[in-house]
């Protein structure tokens, strides 16, 4: 998760909100840096979505409330990202 903060840091922080949701024993260390932190504590979110628990992924909600992208950990969200603001810049 800080891998994928990091990336994130790069963007405006007014255009990027960092929402992270957590298993119920999640340590933590682990959740500094996210705007609002959220505790999955009876596994809802994690199984509706099909994630095995501990793994981290990111999913990306476009500003209409749509689901842009999930995407697997710092690499991914680079992606989504380097590819979603090279079509905004041009």
């Amino acid at each position: 998760m800080e891998a994928v903060l990091g990336v994130l840091k790069a963007y405006p922080r007014e255009q990027i909100r960092v929402v992270a949701v957590y298993p119920k024993d999640a340590s933590s260390a682990t959740i500094c840096g996210a705007v609002l932190v959220l505790e999955d504590s009876e596994g809802h979110a994690y199984s509706a979505y099909g994630i095995p628990g501990g793994r981290p992924l990111c999913v990306i909600v476009r500003p209409a409330g749509v689901i842009g992208g999930m995407v697997s950990g710092a690499e991914g969200v680079k992606t989504y990202f380097g590819k979603v603001l090279s079509v905004v810049s041009h």
